[in-house]
């Protein structure tokens, strides 16, 4: 869609699942999400952003997903709960970092069981065709 201008300002880490407390620097990083979260929206024109996330560097286009940052809308199989924020200021480079971290949900945790037991099931049916065709070969029924 197009590149998206603004900034914010981050600082500090989500501590409050080690702790149990929440901190001005968790409060901050909650507001930035929240905030790059209805730019992504407005600007990107999509619904249900639950999660924006930023590695250090530029970020060209927060409309196209990619290593460097993107969005993340909420779905079924994994929810975003907590986020952490992190800067680095120098004199000559001011970066900072918003990272997402997710809970799988119910279903999301049956959908991997469901593609886990998927793939054993083939290599099991594959294992006993080869297994049936090897003893059709030697003349073994």
């Amino acid at each position: 869609m197009g590149v998206i201008a603004g900034t914010a300002e981050l600082s500090g880490a989500d501590d409050s699942l080690k702790t149990g407390r929440a901190t001005a620097e968790d409060y901050l990083c909650d507001v930035a999400q929240m905030a790059l979260q209805k730019i992504v929206e407005g600007g990107c024109g999509v619904a249900e952003v639950s999660c924006v996330y930023k590695m250090e560097g530029a970020c060209d286009d927060w409309c196209t997903p990619s290593t460097q940052c993107g969005y993340i809308q909420d779905n079924p199989f994994m929810k975003f709960h907590d986020f952490s924020c992190s800067g680095r200021v120098s004199s000559d480079y001011v970066g900072y970092t918003v990272q997402c971290h997710p809970e799988f949900t119910v279903l999301g945790v049956l959908a991997l069981v469901a593609v886990a037991v998927s793939a054993l099931a083939c290599c099991g049916g594959c294992f006993q065709f080869c297994r049936r065709r090897s003893r059709r070969r030697r003349g073994d029924y």
